[in-house]
């Protein structure tokens, strides 16, 4: 392997970026080494050998074709903008992208005009320089026509596998599970107990076959109370058991292009979109069905006469706290349910094995406006008067409030019918966050300090080295042990000042809290639309957690209450 001379002194801060291609994962698959392993241990190798020292390692374990996609690249080309290193090293050109020229063009940009140079274990490319420039733009070019034809291989190698019955898919369906062909390429499915009995049961049920046949939304509920998990391990949904049921997996059948990619530009970006295809292709698999084809067609007959209702794509928004409220006890947010018989909309948990109880939509709605009118007497009556809140003030009490420095905001309140003043409050910047800044300041000062002292004693290593004090084997360990230090330093560095920023941010979040507060009171009587209404409450709270599982109708025994979260 070629061994670059000892880098320059400007190639000293660097970085290193990782990427799995699509052609990796398939080897991975197969039984070959974890690539990222591979490139990190091929990488780290140079870095020592040209001794560099690494400041930060990006991972890419998500393989894309555009940058868009990748969001380790966005973050290593926007710490290169920012000047954070002098070179970056990749086992390849092609691992920074192959993808179209806009992204090519976007790279090469952003690593020129920052003066940041690419070292691969083949070659360092200056492109301050025009002959490495021209140098790179031809191999990424052609790193771009070898990245379209393994595609179209591909593309082609996935197209005979599924008309040869065999699975291209990396996930199993609900039921499966996947295994290598012996003696071939390819892979194709085997039942996976308990769950393929489950799925036998979903169609017996819905067939009614042994019993009267009951629908989706009643096998979900029977599922549920049978404490039998759904695909990903959670809790069945109608949605869920159409989508069992309707594949054809479960005959012994293979389905191809079921939801086909489709790309557009809007507005000069790549929009990538995947819609039902209303008819796929069918093939005949490799593996044997545990239900049979005739009872799978009657299944999509069942299905197709009583079509999901999904809402239409221009629906008027009809619930002032859509998105916002979620359920303490699974997570998920509530919904708005509406009655035909004049009773008024409920907000209730979607799923059927929570133990959450519904409550009327406007009583978590005023509950929710009656926390926001607490946090704005607290904030009030705590933070310190602008100059126009003060001539407010003046103008309707003789003696004006006295400012006062910020003691404590309420960052988030807990309301209840009973006591819907009972808001819990959280302090502020006040004096122990003062102090926390201050010690983060000192913290990062000793830092920076200790980093200077060890990039001094590696500068006096070379000095050794070169009088004959050290060996190489003792200079070699000397300056891993002088990397790992700045490495964890800049990292210590890098956290606190992470933690400063942090809280310098919650302290200026928290300074327009008030104004914004009153904002929302003052306009959400006068909102004309739910749209207006969940703008408003969206521009305060991140959410509004809902507890509530008694199911008593009047207010003496219910445990209703809402917790409001601030939006920092």
């Amino acid at each position: 392997m070629y061994t670059p001379a000892p880098a320059p002194r400007a190639y000293e801060r660097v970085a290193i970026y990782l990427r799995k291609s699509r052609q990796d994962v398939e080897l991975e698959l197969t039984g070959a080494e974890d690539t990222l392993a591979r490139h990190r241990r091929i990488l780290l190798d140079l870095a020592r050998r040209m001794n560099l020292t690494v400041i930060r390692i990006y991972e890419e374990v998500i393989s894309g074709d555009t940058i868009e996609a990748r969001p380790q690249m966005r973050q290593l080309l926007a710490d290169v903008e920012d000047g954070s290193y002098d070179a970056v090293l990749c086992h390849d050109i092609d691992r920074l992208g192959r993808g179209g020229m806009r992204d090519q063009g976007q790279i090469l940009e952003t690593f020129k005009w920052s003066e940041t140079a690419i070292i691969t274990p083949e070659k360092i490319y200056d492109l301050s320089a025009d002959v490495d420039e021209e140098a790179l733009e031809f191999k990424t070019l052609s790193a771009r026509y070898e990245y379209r034809q393994i595609k179209k291989r591909l593309a082609r190698g996935r197209e005979a596998s599924v008309r040869e019955g065999k699975f291209t898919g990396h996930t199993a369906p609900y039921g499966w599970e996947r295994y290598k062909l012996q003696g071939q390429k390819g892979w194709s499915l085997r039942p996976l107990e308990p769950m393929a009995s489950t799925v036998r049961d979903m169609a017996r049920w819905f067939l009614g076959e042994e019993e009267p046949r009951i629908g989706t939304s009643l096998i979900a509920r029977r599922l549920n109370e049978l404490g039998i998990p759904g695909p990903g391990g959670k809790d069945w949904t109608p949605c869920a058991v159409r989508s069992v049921l309707a594949n054809p997996v479960h005959a012994g059948l293979i389905r191809a292009h079921s939801r086909p990619e489709q790309k557009n530009m809007v507005d000069g970006v790549l929009v990538r979109s995947r819609p039902r295809n209303k008819t796929p292709e069918i093939f005949k698999g490799l593996h044997d069905g545990i239900i049979s084809v005739d009872q799978h067609e009657k299944i999509l007959e069942l299905l197709a006469q009583n079509k999901s209702r999904p809402g239409p794509k221009q629906v008027s928004m009809k619930n002032p706290l859509s998105g916002l409220v979620v359920c303490d006890q699974c997570g998920r947010a509530m919904v708005r349910r509406p009655y035909q018989n004049g009773r008024p909309d409920s907000l209730l948990c979607p799923y059927t094995s929570c133990s959450c109880v519904s409550s009327d939509l406007s009583e978590v709605e005023d509950l929710v406006l009656s926390g926001l009118r607490s946090w704005f007497t607290d904030l009030t009556l705590l933070a310190p008067a602008s100059p126009s809140c003060q001539s407010e003030q003046s103008e309707e009490s003789d003696s004006p409030s006295p400012a006062s420095p910020v003691q404590s905001l309420p960052l988030e309140g807990k309301v209840s019918p009973q006591a819907t003043d009972e808001v819990a409050p959280r302090p502020s910047l006040s004096a122990s966050d003062v102090a926390d800044l201050e010690t983060l300041s000192r913290a990062i000062a000793a830092a920076r300090a200790d980093r200077t002292r060890l990039e001094a004693q590696k500068a006096r290593a070379y000095d050794l080295v070169e009088q004959g004090v050290y060996t190489p084997e003792i200079f070699t360990a000397r300056m891993a042990s002088l990397a790992d230090q700045l490495a964890e330093l800049t990292g210590r560095i890098e956290a606190l000042e992470a933690d400063r920023q942090r809280l310098e941010q919650t302290a200026a979040a928290r300074k327009n809290l008030l104004p914004n507060v009153r904002h929302v009171l003052d306009a959400y009587p006068l909102a004309e639309s739910p749209k207006e209404k969940n703008t408003l409450l969206r521009s305060v709270l991140e959410k509004v957690i809902y507890h509530k599982t008694s199911r008593a109708r009047w207010r003496p025994g219910s445990d209703l209450t809402v917790t409001l979260v601030p939006k920092f």
